[in-house]
């Protein structure tokens, strides 16, 4: 069996819709990979054509090209479709998982249980031994043998919690472990100990099949003569938190034959796993409504709205969230089919809506996880955006030098348009300069090719087209939505829990990861070179970088959170390996998007794995200082300054 990693399921997939033989170093350059990492694919993808009877040709001094029938074709895509592809992230975990789990594992028996060829395995063992080397596990591999590990027990089982996340485990890592740690024998003790647990103490585990696989590996490791050495924990570990569980959990494991060492350490990890308390009676009316009240607390010292809103607001955010702690509460799980678009075109309010909810989950025994939190922020979003609009109307000033007659009719047509906004004039050209040297405006619509500063402006035919009002309307839009986020983050920062925060460009991006550059050529090839460093450094993978890109051209510019500030993101599962954050600093601005664009300098690359994670709200504090923007735009910016950029 083949396994196909994300980006050789693009290349057949380029390879079957062109019609054409293509070159290597096209590839390489699509993909931003080697030529040689594209010669070790085509020799995999050869392979796995041959499943379907189909040829992949070469042909000198032309490329490479996929000779198919028109049915062969339709069953490859078919089941490119359906193929569970391979990030490099989830290789190098799989294969770690196996060297965690072995006193002494051979290529050999790692290809056959990931069914890898030995020249893939080959290929990801020295990053294997890097990632291990980060967690203090030194790999040591020996000639016609294999690999063995050297490292303290406790870093071991800790690198194990690493390689399983918090998040919903991934089946194929799962698989692994059955077949190697996880067996009958282990497994069913870990099984038989959360039960135990469960029963006297009146909780469910969250996460449960993680917990089991965790409990499993220390059982294995236990029964392969690999003891934790109580001098290798780190004090900090040593110390458990006495909860109200504490000696209910102990209860279940003290009869075990284990080292009491092991013992502390299997309730370490049951302690920091969530639960459910089946014993308390939960009221989710009454609940939901506390939870509503403390949101609305919480947005009104964002932006305060009125009396009269109040009530409507909470009533409709008690109903809610009253749903959702039944269908938490019963592991009823639902799919927000617009998660990943919440996420981006209202991602400072999800972001917020997510510190809230993640801040509440201990007092009201629940898990919110991201479905839940988009539903609850699409409503936050509309109370505040709401209450922003009524309050802060956006100023246009109208600039006609055409005559009296004209003028109206351009004052008119525009005042039917955009009836949200506050509307000027219009006014000559000198009127204007006037009025904007004592006023402050938004934007400019006039029917000349006028500078006007820093203030944006249109050009407009003066009897307004079709093509004219739908810029205008795009336009207006892109505006109240910055405004709005300009409003959202000078309040957030005006928090009291925020306002002593004190947090700087260097605590969150490496130095590395930040680059200046005079210009570029494309909003996507500046996206590209952004990426490139969490690309060179295994943050994210190479598609991350394509759905990146795929979001500005489905979505729009809502990245663009401040003026020319773009917070580029992507789903966590576009190929996202760790968390991480760079920076590229253009001292010519580019246009973001191709439709309705948006001028750009600063261009953020975000993945985020983690749940509780919320850098972004955190650079937004930053970069929403007009002078941190201003520095940034200099002609003599460089990375010491970047760095010491802060809220």
């Amino acid at each position: 069996m083949i396994h196909l990693l994300n980006r050789q399921i693009e290349i057949i997939t380029l390879l079957l819709l062109k019609d054409d033989y293509c070159i290597a170093n096209n590839l390489a350059d699509a993909l931003s990979v080697s030529n040689r990492t594209i010669r070790n694919d085509l020799s995999t993808i050869k392979i796995f054509l041959k499943q379907f009877g189909a040829e992949l040709k070469a042909e000198p001094h032309k490329g490479y090209k996929i000779l198919v029938d028109l049915n062969q074709k339709q069953e490859i895509l078919k089941s490119l479709d359906a193929a569970k592809s391979l990030s490099q992230q989830e290789i190098i975990k799989a294969i770690s998982m196996l060297v965690l789990s072995d006193t002494n594992i051979t290529y050999e028996s790692i290809s056959q249980h990931l069914d890898l060829s030995k020249q893939t395995v080959a290929k990801y063992i020295e990053e294997v031994e890097v990632y291990l080397a980060q967690h203090n596990i030194t790999l040591n591999r020996i000639k016609g043998k294999g690999v063995s590990l050297e490292a303290s027990e406790y870093d071991i089982r800790e690198m194990m919690k690493l390689i399983l996340p918090n998040e919903e485990i991934d089946a194929y890592l799962i698989n692994i472990a059955e077949k190697t740690f996880a067996n009958s024998s282990s497994l069913s003790i870990a099984s038989q100990i959360i039960m135990d647990i469960e029963n006297k103490a009146k909780v469910r585990f969250y996460e449960l099949r993680r917990l089991e696989t965790l409990l499993s590996y220390s059982l294995y490791r236990v029964s392969i003569g690999k003891i934790i050495d109580c001098k290798s924990i780190p004090d900090k570990a040593k110390k458990n938190q006495i909860d109200e569980n504490y000696l209910l959990y102990y209860e279940t494991l003290k009869m075990m034959p284990l080292p009491e060492e092991e013992k502390k350490y299997l309730l370490s990890i049951l302690l920091a796993s969530k639960v459910k308390y089946l014993d308390r009676i939960y009221d989710d009316e009454s609940d939901a409504r506390k939870l509503a009240e403390f949101l609305m607390k919480r947005l009104q010292l964002l932006y305060p709205f009125s009396e009269e809103k109040k009530e409507q607001f909470l009533n409709g955010l008690t109903t809610h969230l009253s749903v959702a702690l039944y269908r938490i509460r019963n592991n009823i799980p639902i799919k927000n089919e617009l998660l990943n678009q919440i996420k981006i075109s209202i991602s400072l309010i999800y972001l917020y809506t997510k510190q809230q909810l993640l801040s509440q989950e201990e007092k009201y025994d629940v898990m919110f996880d991201e479905n839940e939190i988009a539903y609850i922020a699409m409503y936050l979003a509309s109370a505040f955006e709401t209450s922003v609009k009524l309050d802060r109307r956006i100023k246009v000033l109208v600039v006609c030098s055409f005559g009296t007659t004209t003028s109206a009719i351009l004052d008119s047509r525009l005042r039917q348009l955009i009836t949200e906004c506050e509307i000027i004039g219009p006014f000559s050209k000198v009127e204007a300069d006037d009025y904007i040297s004592k006023n402050d405006v938004d934007l400019i619509i006039t029917t000349h090719d006028d500078s006007y500063g820093k203030v944006p402006s249109i050009v407009v035919n003066p009897l307004l087209n079709q093509e004219d009002t739908d810029y205008i309307r795009a336009r207006i839009f892109q505006i109240s939505y910055e405004k709005m986020c300009q409003n959202f983050m000078s309040s957030y920062v005006k928090q009291d829990d925020n306002m002593t925060k004190s947090i700087s460009i260097k605590d969150l991006i490496a130095v590395n990861n930040i680059q200046i550059m005079d210009s570029c050529n494309s909003w996507q090839e500046a996206i590209e070179i952004a990426a490139t460093p969490l690309v060179e450094s295994k943050k994210i993978e190479h598609r991350y970088v394509i759905a990146m890109i795929d979001a500005v051209n489905q979505l729009g510019t809502y990245m663009v959170l401040l003026p020319e500030t773009a917070f580029v993101h992507a789903g966590r599962e576009s190929g996202i390996c760790d968390d991480c954050c760079s920076l590229l600093v253009l001292k010519k601005p580019i246009t973001l998007g191709d439709v309705n664009g948006k001028s750009v300098r600063n261009i953020i690359v975000l993945g985020v794995k983690n749940r509780e994670q919320l850098t972004m709200l955190d650079l937004v504090s930053i970069f929403q200082k007009d002078e941190n923007r201003e520095m940034l735009a200099s002609k003599d910016i460089d990375i010491d300054t970047i760095l010491s950029l802060h809220n």
